[in-house]
């Protein structure tokens, strides 16, 4: 799986095509407004796109080098993070629930994997930071 920042970097440097970008836009909004329903998987997405799974993963692939998990892992840390900055002190079972994680601790863990910081202490961080310029 590709790190939250080579997703960011991969998917902010796209130079798409009207269908290309008309395709991903579909899919990221797929993504957002499917979070907060539970894990979301590629067949999950194939079906609400009306697509055969390996046709999307086909596509996304070619579209943006990324595959699917990759990116919905992205779009869920995206929104934890969000999550985090207006509300420093979450309950964190609340955010991996509200980000399409399975529980806290997956999302513990790959939160830490991808920003080698635990959610707890990001938000320690954020607090204190918050605090300083009040």
């Amino acid at each position: 799986m590709h790190s939250f920042k080579h997703c960011e970097e991969r998917l902010s440097q796209l130079q798409l095509k009207s269908a290309e970008k008309d395709f991903l836009d579909r899919f990221v909004m797929c993504v957002s407004d499917n979070l907060a329903d539970g894990p979301l998987t590629l067949d999950d997405c194939a079906r609400l796109m009306n697509l055969h799974p390996s046709r999307l993963r086909r596509r996304i692939v070619n579209t943006t080098g990324l595959t699917p998990p990759d990116i919905i892992c992205y779009y869920r840390l995206k929104r934890a993070m969000q999550l985090f900055n207006l509300d420093p002190r979450p309950r964190m079972f609340e955010v991996a629930q509200l980000c399409g994680f399975a529980d806290g601790c997956h999302f513990a863990h790959v939160f830490r994997r991808s920003f080698g910081i635990s959610p707890q202490k990001y938000c320690l961080f954020i607090d204190k930071n918050n605090a300083l310029s009040i």
